[in-house]
């Protein structure tokens, strides 16, 4: 899903992948997020020409992935799935690329950890928040949820598994991609169930990126 908030001409793009779900606890707070999930949606859909993109000045992209994690259900595993993730998308054009670096604040793309979901979303796996700038991205953050409801019955293979394909999906949005309509693409809102980017998901970067 996507929510832009305007700041004169900076625009903060918030997505996220996964399911939706009233909470027990406040029902009339989550059908309340699910409603406004609904309408951004519908924004998005509307907003497909309008993908923000990174200027090629800017390639590659240097991406850091926070370590100090010392949440209990963290796996060193999911430090190796996030880097993988960043490789499918390289791959797929010659313009986009990436370089990890070890200095915070002089990173493009951030990696961060979250213990819980956003509230009414208990099937998150993950988001993705973008500074756009005249339709130019400045910078990306990605927030990778560390032990969600779909982890709960998984392997720790299987977890790690996920965190590869939550990171590729958001990835994509760090890129600028939006949500697609198809469901055997990683930008489906729910993409995360496909293991590999798709002709269209590739289709798409390339369109974005020969502008």
């Amino acid at each position: 899903m996507m929510k832009i908030n305007k700041f004169n001409n900076i625009k903060i793009y918030t997505k996220s992948s996964g399911l939706i779900s009233q909470s027990n606890t406040d029902e009339a707070q989550a059908v309340n997020d699910v409603n406004k999930l609904n309408q951004w949606e519908e924004n998005e859909k509307s907003k497909q020409h309008e993908c923000p993109k990174w200027i090629d000045e800017n390639f590659p992209l240097k991406f850091y992935i926070d370590l100090d994690c010392r949440h209990e259900k963290f796996l060193p595993n999911f430090v190796k799935a996030i880097e993988q993730s960043f490789l499918p998308w390289a791959e797929a054009s010659n313009i986009v690329k990436f370089k990890r670096i070890y200095n915070k604040n002089s990173a493009d793309i951030i990696i961060n950890w979250a213990s819980n979901t956003v509230h009414g979303r208990i099937y998150e796996s993950g988001h993705n928040n973008l500074k756009v700038i005249k339709n130019i991205i400045e910078k990306a953050e990605i927030t990778i949820v560390i032990f969600p409801e779909i982890d709960k019955m998984a392997t720790d293979s299987a977890r790690v598994e996920r965190v590869r394909r939550t990171a590729l999906h958001e990835v994509g949005h760090s890129l600028g991609l939006n949500h697609s309509a198809s469901s055997d693409d990683i930008m489906f809102h729910r993409g995360i169930t496909n293991k590999e980017l798709s002709s269209n998901d590739i289709r798409r970067l390339k369109e974005l990126y020969s502008k």
